[in-house]
């Protein structure tokens, strides 16, 4: 079980890397570990590519757009 305090928006770095090492049970400073870190970044960078296409489009249409 995983406990997310949603309170305290400041700590949202380090839930990351707790939630990582959860998943990957991996520790610090290991290639598994880094790995998962490079990996989950190119999914957040492809998503926010994918929504900043969304925006461009819905904006070039003049339509609103659900995300």
């Amino acid at each position: 079980m995983i406990y997310i305090n949603e309170d305290n928006d400041s700590s949202d770095q380090t839930m990351l890397e707790e939630l990582s090492h959860y998943i990957t049970g991996a520790s610090d400073n290991t290639g598994p570990f880094q790995s998962f870190a490079f990996q989950i970044s190119v999914v957040f960078a492809n998503k926010m590519d994918e929504v900043k296409s969304q925006l461009t489009q819905s904006i070039m249409s003049n339509k609103l757009v659900k995300l």
